[in-house]
């Protein structure tokens, strides 16, 4: 469960297009596709897919913090750490 999880957590991260996008907006989105992606596999009842998100979300919200630790925001993380490496590589 986790390794797609944490597949879907970085990949979604590495997305600079929205860069003005929440740390709240990003956990949500990893933990409802993720969710999304058990629910296709007739995994998750309907009764309990709120619950599955929240913990989902707290999962991610796990992720989040041990990978953005020491900057004050996701767009501070990913100026410094994606956008900056992008133009360096131009």
């Amino acid at each position: 469960m986790t390794d797609r999880l944490h597949e879907l957590f970085q990949m979604m991260l590495q997305q600079v297009e929205n860069l003005s996008e929440t740390d709240a907006q990003l956990i949500t989105r990893v933990a409802s596709r993720y969710a999304l992606e058990i629910q296709q596999d007739a995994e998750i009842p309907g009764a309990f897919l709120e619950d599955v998100l929240v913990d989902l979300e707290s999962e991610v919200l796990v992720m989040y913090r041990k990978t953005t630790y020491g900057y004050w925001s996701l767009r501070d993380y990913r100026e410094a750490r994606l956008v900056k490496g992008q133009s360096e590589e131009a």
